[in-house]
């Protein structure tokens, strides 16, 4: 644990120190009043720090989740990954030629022997993303047997 840690649960427990003392004023016995709010101030500053990096991740990773819209993916070609998700897990290129695939979605950006097209989807909003992700795309017998989204 380095010193910044503990530095930023000493500036979250001031707070929260006076506002244990202010919800146990009505705690009679001075000693008791004390104890309480120290040992809640105690075991409420790390909890509250983890919480804070838990939404920040959040935060940073969250992307809002849009239905396929085909001028949209060829106009916003850095935001197409909010898009993929609809693509993918509802299933909606799965048994589609690649003559309905190119019509759908363009000309695919890399193809592997044919069998695999690859298409450039953005930079996913995450933590630790720093690679481009790209949709793929897999055919069997000319048409789409799956597809899925990775980071390049």
């Amino acid at each position: 644990m380095g010193l910044d840690v503990i530095i930023i649960n000493l500036i979250l427990a001031i707070p929260t120190f006076f506002l244990c003392r202010l919800i146990f004023r009505r705690i009679k016995d001075q000693g008791t009043r004390q104890l309480t709010t120290w040992l809640t101030t105690l075991l409420l500053t790390p909890i509250i720090y983890v919480g804070l990096i838990v939404g920040w991740v959040a935060y940073v990773s969250y992307y809002p989740e849009r239905d396929f819209d085909k001028e949209k993916w060829q106009a916003d070609i850095e935001k197409r990954y909010e898009m993929t998700d609809d693509l993918v897990d509802n299933g909606k290129l799965i048994g589609k030629t690649k003559e309905e695939i190119k019509e759908l979605l363009g000309q695919e950006d890399m193809s592997l022997d044919g069998s695999r097209w690859t298409y450039y989807i953005g930079f996913k909003p995450s933590l630790f993303g720093i690679d481009p992700d790209v949709l793929e795309i897999e055919f069997k017998d000319g048409k789409v047997s799956r597809c899925w989204t990775r980071e390049t």
